[in-house]
């Protein structure tokens, strides 16, 4: 038993070390260390992002069109996506959070945001998706890609940050809008974005496979 213990106590250490791993990889690729890329120029999300995307373009469709919904839990903790619940869009463009592929969906409200929970909409019914009110949607405008905006809201100093920005009462407090807006987040080059995230998920995956 006393072998079983360490044991235990030995992966509690690995699974720590493996998050510090993670935020350490972050933090390199953002600050141009992964591949000695130098410094880059910083832009606000508001800047690259449109925030909370109007309903507006999908005002015409059809009240029957088939759409992908998502409440909070379909998300796990580590941004993947648990589960996807096919509706009619008659029955969730009012009162629900509308995004697209590509967007990034962030928990705002505690303690999901403190958990983490994030993900890439990604192969939506007919490239659409509702979801929880307690999402926030960054849509990458054309100098970002999707994994760059992802990874970005996964820095430790983003979340740390915005958790001493919320407002509300205990239980509901929630990240407001204009932190998000303000945070800044360095942006290279389309091809440069592309090359970096390949590199974190390719060290994630590894994380990912000992984490198992």
């Amino acid at each position: 038993f006393s072998d079983l213990d360490k044991a235990t106590e030995d992966l509690k250490k690995t699974q720590e070390q493996l998050k510090i791993y993670r935020q350490a990889v972050l933090k390199a690729a953002y600050e141009g260390k992964l591949f000695n890329m130098g410094s880059f120029e910083y832009f606000p999300f508001s800047e690259i992002c449109d925030i909370n995307p109007s309903k507006q373009e999908i005002a015409e469709l059809n009240d029957d069109l088939e759409v992908t919904f998502m409440p909070m839990s379909a998300v796990s903790k580590s941004g993947v996506i648990l589960k996807k619940d096919i509706k009619k869009l008659k029955d969730v463009k009012k009162g629900y959070t509308f995004f697209k592929d590509g967007d990034i969906l962030l928990a705002k409200i505690t303690p999901c945001f403190e958990n983490g929970k994030k993900t890439i909409a990604k192969e939506l019914k007919n490239n659409i998706g509702f979801g929880s009110t307690e999402f926030y949607v960054l849509r990458p405008k054309k100098s970002v890609i999707s994994g760059w905006v992802y990874y970005g809201v996964s820095l430790e100093d983003f979340r740390n940050k915005a958790k001493l920005r919320m407002t509300g009462t205990a239980g509901q407090k929630r990240v407001p809008k204009r932190v998000i807006e303000s945070y800044e987040i360095p942006v290279p080059s389309k091809s440069k974005q592309k090359q970096i995230v390949s590199e974190i998920e390719s060290r994630f995956s590894v994380c990912d496979k000992l984490e198992e």
